[in-house]
């Protein structure tokens, strides 16, 4: 895609243009929106979970994270041509986990994130758990086709082995079942290629 960006608009705000036209629903958040997050954000809704959720991941430029860093100390970063693409997909239902639970979650996501081709399964205090995958791109002409592929494949890769983080959560069924059914369903996807 070799499209013009114009002065005033952002190419984080262009790629979710090129991104509704391509059948997503976006959401662009300006960098003073939330003060606590002063950065541009763009929001994708991609796929539906099993109860019709939307997933939505979350892109933002890592730059623009640590220039709003640097900046609230006083100080400028460098420019460079290309810029990091983050990828995020909170998985609202795991927003808090259990604390005494906290040992089995960290097994858990270290086998998961082993059978995943991309991204990476992760726990913090403020996403709780979430999925996310990060591209380097060119920072003037951030490749949209790529991008939606990107999202399709991490929004697939969270909804496949969602419901066994979910099972943890709640208590359904002890770890060691959990991590059975997680190399059950990596054979299973192995045998298929």
């Amino acid at each position: 895609m070799n499209s013009v960006i114009s002065e005033d608009v952002s190419n984080l705000a262009y790629l979710g243009w090129v991104l509704q036209e391509s059948g997503f629903e976006t959401a662009f958040i300006e960098a003073d929106a939330h003060p606590e997050q002063p950065y541009e954000q763009l929001l994708v809704h991609s796929r539906q979970d099993k109860q019709g959720q939307p997933v939505t991941v979350r892109l933002l430029f890592a730059e623009d994270v640590l220039r709003a860093i640097y900046r609230q100390a006083g100080q400028d970063i460098p420019e460079s041509h290309s810029a990091m693409l983050q990828f995020t997909i909170w998985l609202p239902e795991l927003r808090q986990f259990p604390a005494e639970r906290m040992a089995e979650l960290d097994q858990l996501l270290n086998a998961l994130n082993q059978q995943t081709s991309y991204g990476v399964f992760a726990f913090n205090s403020l996403d709780g758990i979430h999925f996310r995958h990060t591209l380097a791109v060119p920072q003037e002409d951030p490749d949209a086709r790529l991008v939606a592929e990107v999202i399709s494949g991490l929004a697939f890769q969270s909804l496949r082995f969602q419901p066994h983080l979910q099972a943890l959560a709640k208590g359904q069924a002890p770890l060691a079942t959990i991590l059975k059914k997680v190399q059950s369903q990596a054979g299973d996807s192995h045998a298929h290629h």
